[in-house]
């Protein structure tokens, strides 16, 4: 469920970045996307703010 989300967002910086290199900034959207996926996740199972 996360992988899809990653290489979309990594994909699409690529394709507005073409030049850039760095892991720290294609490797931020793509960390992004995946987090909004758990965080939707959690809600939906019930789980946000348990503790």
């Amino acid at each position: 469920d996360l992988k899809i989300p990653f290489a979309d967002a990594v994909k699409k910086f690529f394709n507005e970045n073409s030049k850039e290199s760095d892991p720290r900034k294609y490797m931020t959207p793509g960390k992004e996307a995946m987090k909004e996926i758990v965080k939707h996740k959690i809600e939906v199972c019930g789980s946000a703010n348990i503790y």
